[in-house]
């Protein structure tokens, strides 16, 4: 009897363990199938990635371009920090544009005491009585500036494409409010980084006739001696201006007194380190390269600046080799 149900379960289960065991087959090249193509669909992936990587290295090596900085692994961490002080600055800048705009929807033109203009060469006589020895050298620099405009628009950091010069508007919407003295705003009608601001709200000076139709006032001038009465200004911009004057205490002075109490002084300049203290009473007098008497370092610059304005702001984005400084300060009344 055993024998006999022994070959009656073989006979029930034969075709089921086939079935089964066809079934496993199935299954086991469907899972080669399912591996042939996933590895089909990895070998897609990595390439897609490979694509994208090689995407992201181009668009990083524009980005570093566009802003002037090193593509270097070695000067990374520069790009990482200068990145963090551009996304703060911009939001920044962006919410305090805002507000600025909603409060400027019901003012009127204003009307602002004329500018007591000097012609151009009455100002330059001026500037070499002050220091005959060193006027010649400056006079040298002046001129070849002066070309330098007409030759390369882009080397002017007012630029509209220029990174920073966009950057510096971001700051400016920040602390910027009210009547504006952009110190130095070149020949090229409104600064970029004063695009936002109601042109009868900008007053600028610029030593260098126009090359393009200022829609804005201009007038024609050097630090040094502004055609101004006292207390005119609630804001005074210097966008890498400042370095090209003759006289840094004369100039800073002047900013001084025209500023409103509690106006505000807005400095953009590259900071150097090691650069060496200009000394303007000094009677050896060598230009540093075509257009500069001196290049800035935080270390002495800003003890100058305290002569005459309170700091209340310095923010710093990094480059190898210098850094762009912005600062916003106050006057002190002397």
């Amino acid at each position: 009897m055993a024998g006999f149900m022994n070959r009656f379960l073989e006979w029930v289960t034969a075709p089921a363990l086939t079935r089964m065991q066809a079934s496993y087959e199935a299954v086991i090249i469907r899972l080669e199938e399912f591996s042939t193509q996933a590895k089909f669909y990895q070998t897609q992936n990595e390439l897609r990635a490979q694509r994208l990587e090689q995407q992201l290295i181009q668009h990083d090596a524009k980005l570093h371009q566009s802003l002037l900085l090193p593509q270097s692994a070695i000067e990374q961490q520069f790009f990482d920090v200068a990145s963090a002080k551009i996304n703060s600055l911009v939001i920044a800048g962006l919410h305090a544009r805002s507000a600025r705009l909603r409060s400027e929807l019901e003012i009127k033109a204003p009307i602002f005491k004329p500018s007591k203009q000097l012609p151009i060469e009455e100002s330059l006589r001026r500037l070499e009585a002050l220091n005959p020895a060193l006027y010649p050298v400056w006079r040298e620099l002046f001129e070849n500036g002066a070309k330098g405009y007409v030759e390369e628009r882009l080397g002017s950091c007012s630029h509209r494409e220029q990174k920073y010069a966009q950057l510096f508007g971001c700051y400016l919407e920040i602390y910027a409010h009210g009547r504006i003295l952009d110190i130095g705003c070149g020949p090229y009608g409104l600064p970029s980084y004063l695009a936002t601001r109601k042109a009868c709200m900008v007053c600028g000076l610029e030593p260098l006739p126009m090359l393009e139709t200022a829609a804005f006032e201009v007038v024609r001038g050097i630090n040094e001696f502004l055609p101004w009465d006292d207390a005119q200004f609630d804001i005074v911009v210097s966008g890498t201006s400042l370095d090209h004057v003759m006289s840094l205490d004369t100039s800073l002075r002047e900013v001084n007194r025209v500023l409103k109490p509690g106006g505000k002084y807005i400095v953009w300049l590259a900071s150097i380190p090691g650069a060496a203290p200009f000394n303007e009473k000094s009677q050896e007098f060598k230009a540093i390269d075509r257009f500069h008497l001196f290049h800035f370092d935080r270390i002495w610059i800003e003890p100058l600046f305290e002569r005459y304005f309170d700091i209340e702001d310095v923010t710093i984005v990094p480059q190898p080799g210098f850094d762009h400084v912005f600062y916003c300060m106050t006057p002190r009344r002397r």
